[in-house]
């Protein structure tokens, strides 16, 4: 089993919507999880490259990930305890021009309406994290494992890597990301599966209840959305060292 610690001051996990808002899910989601860690351990994630869906390669490892939201407080790089409560990230909305590009003669006698400025704008919002903070560890798969500590601690230019780790999407960077240390303890709060599925908010960060379901994505299907996994999650409170059994979840492709 091995652990990793990891931050970023923006952070953003989509959910499966189209439209003037952009929602993202309250963390940090196990798909992500997934590719941050393969990332990390330089195993390349990418199949075949055309002009449609960048498909997964095939016989990519499978593993269990149990996550946890780290305390927060103010100071930055703070993985040392001193906070009492683990608080889930904030959000907030960047606001956005979007610009609908008009195909073949679609409202091509609008053009002249426009006077040289771009056809068709209208005001769109993205929802992003502030201030995430999480921890999540790894087990079941001895390889991966030691290309992560290999990657983070021994030689971190041995293995190569396409692009940066980033949480969700690549306009938000880590802040932080390290191996935890057997000797750090400190107070978290652990994703657990809900088991009763009721009372979940999709949308609202404001004063929620820990219990509050919240849901997370565990395998994107990038082609036909057929294969994408989903479950329900809240918080149980608990530390840093010691992930409950509840708190496993199975990531990977879905077995053929």
């Amino acid at each position: 089993m091995i652990g990793i610690r990891y931050a970023a001051p923006f952070a953003v996990f989509r959910d499966f919507t189209a439209g003037y808002f952009r929602s993202t899910f309250r963390f940090s989601s196990y798909s992500a999880l997934y590719g941050l860690l393969l990332n990390i351990a330089g195993i390349e994630m990418r199949g075949k490259l055309g002009n449609g869906p960048t498909e997964v390669r095939k016989g990519l490892p499978s593993f269990e990930v149990a996550s946890a939201v780290v305390c927060w407080n103010k100071e930055r790089h703070s993985f040392d305890g001193s906070g009492t409560e683990a608080v889930m990230p904030g959000s907030a909305v960047l606001f956005q021009q979007l610009h609908a590009l008009p195909v073949g003669a679609t409202n091509k006698h609008r053009i002249p309406l426009t006077k040289g400025n771009k056809h068709h704008i209208s005001p769109g919002r993205r929802q992003v994290l502030v201030g995430l903070k999480g921890l999540c560890y790894l087990r079941g798969h001895p390889e991966v494992e030691e290309l992560l500590r290999v990657s983070l601690e021994t030689a971190p230019d041995k293995e190569d890597r396409y692009g940066l780790p980033f949480l969700g999407d690549n306009s938000f960077m880590l802040e932080e990301l390290d191996l935890l240390r057997p000797e750090e303890e400190f107070p978290v709060s652990w994703v657990v599966r809900d088991e009763e599925e009721d009372d979940f908010d999709l949308l609202s960060f404001q004063e929620q209840a820990p219990s509050t379901p919240f849901r997370l994505t565990i395998w994107a299907d990038r082609v036909g959305m057929s294969e994408t996994r989903s479950d329900f999650f809240v918080t149980e409170t608990g530390v840093s060292t010691r992930p409950p059994d509840s708190a496993w979840v199975r990531v990977g492709p879905p077995v053929e």
